[in-house]
C-alpha cells in the first residue's frame, strides 16, 4: 500500500482572526465556521507550477534572497528584461539577467521575462527581431514563459496617443501581435502570457478596451496562452467575481496553440489594505487576518481556472528596499505572518489537486492537494499565528 502525503490549506477570515492549518495526514475535522468535504479519490490534476509565483526585487537580488524564496516554496520569479530601444537590439541588455536566471534555476525557481514596450514601437518588424533574438537566448537558458507589458490601458502609462490618454488597444494588440509570433517562431512550447490589463471591467461588465483587445487577437488568429489582468480588492470575493467575467469572456477565443482556450493569471495582485499608493505604512499587513486574507483570494482564483500568481511582492533582504508595509518580510529583517502562509501554500507545488465543497470565498476558504509520499509521513501540523 502507497504511502501519500495530504496537504490542506484551510484559511479563515472571520472576527478578527487569521488561521491556517497544515495537515499531512487524513485527519478528523474540528468544524470552526464551516464544513468542508475533501474528496480524496477525486484528482482534479496536477496544481499549475505558475501558482507558486513572486515579483522580483527592483534590484538584482540577492543570494540570500533566493534562499528565503526557495524556503518559502516558490517556483517562479518575474523579472524585468531590456533588448533596446525597438529601433535595435542591445545585447548587452539581452544577456544582463543571464546570472540571475543561472542562480534562480539552482534553487528550483524558473524566471519569467517581462518585456515592457512603454508605448507602440515605431518598427514592429525591428522590434520583432529584437524579441526573437532575446527570446532564443533565454530559451536556451531554460526560460519557458514570458510576460508583454504591464497595464497597457491605464492612462499613467506611454501608451495613449497624449499625456495621460488611454491607450488604443488595437496598437497594444498589434505590438503583442509582433512580440507572441516572434516568441512562438522560436519554439512553440513557449507560454506566451499578457498583456496585465489593469482594468478589467467597468460596472461589472468586460472593459470596452479589454473587448476590442480580444477581439483582434481572435480576427488576426494570434496565439495567446494566458490572459492576465490585475487586481486590488479589500474583498476575497472581488477574486472570485472578477476572475468568473474573465473565464466566461475567454471562451469565445480560441487562440492558445497550447490550451485552446486561454487560461487565466493574474500577475499583480495584492489584498487592498490602508493607502497603497499613499508611502505611509500600513500595520495591517503585518496582521494574521491579512496573511489568511491573501490566501483566501489566491484560493477564490484558483477555483475560477487561474494557473498563474504573482503576489505584489519580492523576497528581498536588501535594506534600502526592505521597509515596505506590503512585503513579506519586515523592516527588521523578520519573517511576517503572511510569509508563512504562503509557506505553507506552496506546498501544494506538485500535488493533485482535490476536490472540496465548503468554500464560502468570503470567511472560510480551503484547498487540497495529494502526492505520494517518499518517506515518513505521519505529522500532522496545525498552525497557529
Amino acid at each position: 500500500m502507497k504511502k501519500v502525503i495530504l496537504i490542506i490549506i484551510a484559511v479563515i477570515v472571520a472576527g478578527g482572526i487569521g488561521v491556517y492549518f497544515i495537515f499531512k495526514k487524513p485527519v478528523a475535522p474540528k468544524p470552526i465556521t464551516a464544513s468542508v468535504t475533501v474528496d480524496a479519490s477525486q484528482s482534479l490534476g496536477k496544481f499549475s507550477p505558475y501558482l507558486f509565483g513572486y515579483a522580483g526585487s527592483p534590484k538584482t537580488v540577492t543570494d540570500e534572497s533566493i534562499k528565503l524564496a526557495r524556503s518559502a516554496g516558490y517556483k517562479l520569479m518575474l523579472i524585468s528584461t531590456k533588448i533596446g530601444d525597438g529601433t535595435n537590439c542591445d545585447d548587452s541588455l539581452i544577456t544582463a539577467a543571464d546570472a540571475q536566471i543561472d542562480d534562480l534555476l539552482k534553487a528550483g525557481i524558473e524566471s519569467m521575462p517581462l518585456f515592457d514596450p512603454l508605448k507602440k514601437p515605431a518598427n514592429l518588424d525591428v522590434y520583432a527581431t529584437c524579441v526573437k533574438k532575446a527570446g532564443k537566448h533565454l530559451f536556451d537558458k531554460g526560460v519557458k514563459i514570458f510576460r508583454f507589458t504591464n497595464e497597457p490601458d491605464g492612462s499613467w502609462t506611454d501608451w495613449g496617443k497624449n499625456k495621460g490618454e488611454q491607450s488604443d488597444p488595437v496598437d497594444v494588440a498589434q505590438t503583442y501581435e509582433a512580440w507572441a509570433k516572434a516568441l512562438k517562431s522560436v519554439d512553440k512550447s513557449i507560454i506566451v502570457e499578457g498583456p496585465a490589463i489593469m482594468t478589467l471591467t467597468n460596472e461589472g461588465q468586460m472593459a470596452d478596451w479589454v473587448k476590442k483587445f480580444l477581439s483582434y487577437l481572435g480576427e488576426h488568429n494570434v496565439p495567446l496562452d494566458i490572459f492576465s489582468f490585475h487586481i486590488y480588492s479589500s474583498s476575497p470575493y472581488q477574486y472570485y467575481k472578477q476572475f468568473n467575467i474573465a473565464k466566461k469572456e475567454l471562451q469565445k477565443y480560441k487562440i492558445s496553440p497550447l490550451y485552446g482556450v486561454p487560461k487565466i493569471g493574474n500577475d499583480e495582485w495584492l489584498m487592498k489594505l490602508g493607502d497603497l499608493w499613499s508611502g505611509g505604512y500600513s500595520e495591517g499587513f503585518d496582521m494574521t487576518l491579512a496573511a489568511s486574507a491573501q490566501l483566501n483570494g489566491l484560493i477564490n482564483m484558483i477555483e475560477e481556472g487561474v494557473v498563474l500568481s504573482i503576489p505584489t511582492f519580492g523576497i528581498n533582504t536588501e535594506k534600502d528596499v526592505l521597509c515596505h508595509d506590503f512585503l513579506p518580510i519586515s523592516c527588521s529583517g523578520k519573517a511576517k505572518p503572511v510569509f508563512y502562509a504562503f509557506q505553507a501554500f506552496n506546498q501544494l507545488a506538485e500535488t493533485n489537486r482535490l476536490k472540496i465543497s465548503g468554500t464560502d470565498r468570503m470567511n472560510f476558504a480551503t484547498i487540497s492537494g495529494i502526492k505520494e509520499a517518499s518517506g515518513e509521513t505521519n505529522h500532522c501540523y496545525p498552525v497557529k499565528l
